[in-house]
């Protein structure tokens, strides 16, 4: 008894021994924090690391606004440099659910293309592209029994057991 408490006192002692301040400051793992890219910077610039606007302090890059949160508007675009309604010169899909140009100050614009909602159509965005689609083409990038190309095809219906 006494031994196998000895041995536990002991492991004990080797398992908080390890611990310890960690010196890494990094901190890669929160987009939310300092030094998020690992990069340092100089000067006082700004940079888009994903949907996070940062700014150059002290040689680190420092989470200034995350777009799409509050007031912020929804991107953060890597041309301007701040919080947009979109991406610089991109298409987006409008509130009408049409295709619309983007400003190049981050506004959306006029109608590139009208989404014909009353067939069924409607504006998507598939991984950052924005465009007008069909229900034929949702139905091909979809996998499913359903489509709009049907052929014709003889079954053996007639051959099977009447319990069928």
């Amino acid at each position: 008894m006494k031994q196998s408490l000895l041995i536990l006192c002991a492991l004990l002692v080797g398992l908080t021994a390890g611990c310890g301040d960690d010196d890494d400051t990094t901190n890669t793992g929160n987009v939310n924090n300092t030094n998020n890219t690992g990069d340092t910077c100089t000067g006082d610039g700004l940079q888009c690391f994903g949907n996070v606007l940062q700014q150059c302090q002290n040689g680190h890059w420092i989470e200034e606004t995350v777009c799409g949160t509050g007031d912020a508007p929804p991107f953060c675009d890597p041309v301007n440099l701040q919080c947009q309604s979109c991406f610089s010169d991109k298409p987006i899909c409008g509130e009408d659910g049409d295709l619309h140009t983007c400003t190049g100050d981050g506004q959306v614009g006029e109608v590139v293309e009208e989404c014909d909602m009353a067939l069924g159509d409607g504006c998507v965005n598939l991984n950052g592209e924005y465009f007008c689609d069909t229900p034929c083409q949702r139905a091909r990038w979809t996998p499913s029994y359903k489509g709009c190309d049907f052929r014709s095809t003889t079954t053996a219906n007639t051959q099977l057991a009447p319990q069928f």
